[in-house]
């Protein structure tokens, strides 16, 4: 018999998915030698296959902080 997932454990669940699957294909990407963006702190950088880092745009520090709220009525 199936179990069924909460919310919780399926956002788990696709969470590391993707994260595997993005891990994946960095280093795949890398290994054909073909250059590769990712994000950095706030700057969003790009790898070429040498291992050069180039910034391609700063970000800024965010103003505000977002927070989940939940209200009942």
């Amino acid at each position: 018999m199936k179990s069924k997932f909460t919310i919780e454990e399926e956002k788990t669940v696709i969470v590391n998915a993707l994260k595997i699957a993005g891990r994946q294909a960095y280093d795949v990407a890398r290994a054909q030698g073909l250059p590769v963006t990712v994000l950095r702190g706030n700057n969003i950088c790009r790898i070429e296959s040498e291992g050069k880092v180039s910034i391609v745009s700063k970000g800024r520090q965010a103003k505000y902080k977002v927070v989940k709220r939940k209200y009942s009525l």
